[in-house]
């Protein structure tokens, strides 16, 4: 007699054997009771789950004479022909080669004949998916309303191919991966049986190999069994993954903390190594991926998030002292590269060459910090007086004495010799009503005010330089060719006015020292206007040019010209001071660009 594999010798013959699926079976057991079987149905989920083993045992029932209304005997013909499958009235096709629609409408024409044991006619498709688009027109109406005596029970393992005028035809159950422990335990129970002694170790490396297969499972126990051959000698888990061509949970784990030290050459090794095994690229970065989502899992819950990881105490004890050292932002992030990773993979080939160029970009990659804190940061920094372009005001009671930054000297527009800043006189400071800090000077309290009314007004006035506060007006020194920043600060004096009456205790005039001259002191009523005559240049004056007689036909399409000749042009655009500071820092000449 042949060997019967042990898929095949231990599958579920009753409701009550199925792992891992108890609520589809107890709601098939309900609906068996209480009369209430449906005329089809689908059994949805991934391989080897037990999707064709609960429609067979359905089956039995349904057509089982001798036994309890929710339970098959088993010994009668009908139950032995069932789970040989070559029972007349149960018809098992496979939906993969016989997916025309000549096929189909043969079982169509043959469902009006009754059972030949005056039981039911159940007609089980395996991989219904596959059916093309006209088998399943061609099954639709039959489907919708079968005879009494027939009953359709469809499995598939990619739903979504379904029509959804099939499914609405159904009752739809969906069958969920078997937990590692589920798996673990059945193992066990059959090797048991077969008087077999395997560390549970063992077992749950091979239920973690089967990735919620069932049948996947007891395949790998099957060669497992072969490996020890007839002396029974137990193997080790080193024998037990090179035969199976795992990757230890130790071996992934150690490849976390090569990356997380920054050394690259000992990660792309340790892959040499772990590909050496026979296991593929992309297999390799799915069960690495797992990995990281356990550390992802401990790092986000702590010891709350144990549960949901199945692993010896060893092993989660080696997640927690990994989890620690990471950020869980970190950890996204690498799962979000080794997906990609995978996804080419798959669509490229060449695994290992993205594999080993995202382990290399994970190993220079410091850990990557939240951006809330950084905001946190930031703000704390600009609350304790964060260092600034300006300079500080000297030594003096309005600031405790502190040291001051060194002052920076004005850029010069024209020729000759540059002229610094005046260092700004001490000032005392009355107290301010606004929120302050004893490490702020009186600037950066204004800084600070300005930040929340105004970005861009803050952001010119980093550029500028405090000279400090003489009588009523405020003097700030800023360069002549910043007039963006210049503009800004014009624009938005109202602003700047109740920022420094907050923080001085009294209104103060605002003064603009371009570093050639004292510029007056900006009025309200002038910084609109002031703004505006800053950032338009004056109108050139120009005679208007002689009246062109009209053409009929139409001018060429082309970029316009600017009106100017070639030396007007270049002596306008020599006088743009960035434009003088690039030909001079380049020692060049200005070419024509027309």
């Amino acid at each position: 007699m042949s060997y019967l594999v042990l898929a095949r010798k231990y599958r579920p013959q009753r409701f009550d054997d199925v792992v891992g699926q108890q609520r589809i079976a107890q709601t098939l057991k309900n609906s068996i009771e209480q009369d209430r079987v449906a005329h089809a149905y689908i059994f949805s989920g991934p391989r080897g789950v037990g999707k064709t083993s609960l429609a067979r045992i359905l089956a039995a029932v349904l057509n089982c004479k001798a036994a309890p209304p929710t339970e098959a005997c088993g010994e009668c013909d009908s139950c032995r022909g069932v789970a040989a499958g070559t029972d007349i009235d149960v018809i098992e096709i496979d939906g993969a080669s016989n997916n025309r629609v000549d096929e189909i409408r043969d079982l169509r024409d043959n469902v009006k004949y009754v059972s030949a044991r005056g039981g039911y006619k159940i007609y089980i498709i395996d991989e219904v998916h596959m059916l093309t688009t006209a088998a399943f027109n061609a099954l639709l109406k039959t489907l919708e309303e079968p005879p009494a005596h027939v009953k359709f029970l469809f499995a598939t393992t990619e739903p979504q191919k379904l029509p959804d005028t099939i499914k609405s035809r159904c009752q739809f159950f969906e069958f969920r991966r078997i937990s590692e422990a589920d798996i673990t335990t059945r193992l066990g129970e059959i090797a048991a049986l077969e008087g077999l002694e395997i560390d549970e170790d063992i077992l749950l490396t091979i239920a973690r190999s089967a990735r919620g297969g069932m049948r996947d499972a007891l395949s790998a126990l099957d060669q497992l069994i072969a490996f020890r051959g007839v002396d029974g000698e137990a193997p080790s888990q080193e024998a037990v993954r090179e035969i199976l061509g795992l990757v230890s949970r130790g071996a992934l784990l150690d490849l976390v903390d090569r990356l997380l030290e920054r050394d690259a050459a000992g990660a792309l090794l340790a892959i040499d190594e772990m590909l050496g095994t026979g296991r593929q690229a992309a297999d390799l970065v799915d069960v690495f991926l797992q990995t990281l989502r356990d550390l992802m899992v401990v790092a986000s819950c702590g010891e709350r998030g144990e549960k949901l990881i199945e692993d010896t105490a060893e092993g989660l004890a080696r997640l927690r002292e990994l989890s620690a050292r990471m950020s869980v932002e970190t950890l996204l992030y690498w799962i979000r590269t080794l997906s990609d990773v995978r996804e080419r993979a798959t669509r490229f080939g060449q695994g290992r060459l993205f594999l080993e160029t995202a382990l290399v970009k994970l190993s220079t990659q410091p850990d990557i910090v939240p951006l809330d804190r950084i905001l946190a940061a930031l703000d704390q920094l600009e609350r304790g007086g964060a260092a600034h372009s300006g300079p500080r005001p000297s030594p003096s009671a309005s600031n405790g004495g502190r040291p001051t930054s060194p002052q920076r000297p004005t850029r010069s527009t024209g020729p000759g010799p540059r002229r610094e800043a005046t260092p700004a006189p001490d000032v005392k400071v009355p107290k301010s009503k606004a929120v302050s800090s004893a490490d702020e000077s009186p600037w950066e309290q204004v800084l600070r005010l300005v930040g929340r009314k105004s970005l861009s007004l803050n952001v010119a006035l980093r550029a500028v330089q405090f000279l400090g506060v003489e009588g009523d007006r405020l003097r700030l020194a800023l360069p002549a060719e910043s007039r963006f920043q210049r503009s800004q600060i014009q624009q938005q004096a109202p602003v700047l006015r109740a920022c420094l009456e907050s923080v001085f205790g009294r209104a103060l005039e605002i003064q603009l020292d371009d570093g050639s001259g004292e510029e007056p002191p900006l009025k309200p009523a002038e910084a609109s206007a002031e703004a505006s005559a800053e950032s338009t240049p004056a109108p050139e004056a120009v005679s208007p040019p002689p009246a062109r007689p009209k053409k009929t036909s139409r001018a060429p399409i082309g970029p316009k010209r600017s009106g100017k000749s070639k030396p007007a042009r270049e002596g306008h655009a020599t006088q743009d001071p960035y434009v003088r500071k690039v030909i001079d820092s380049l020692d060049g000449e200005l070419m024509d660009g027309a």
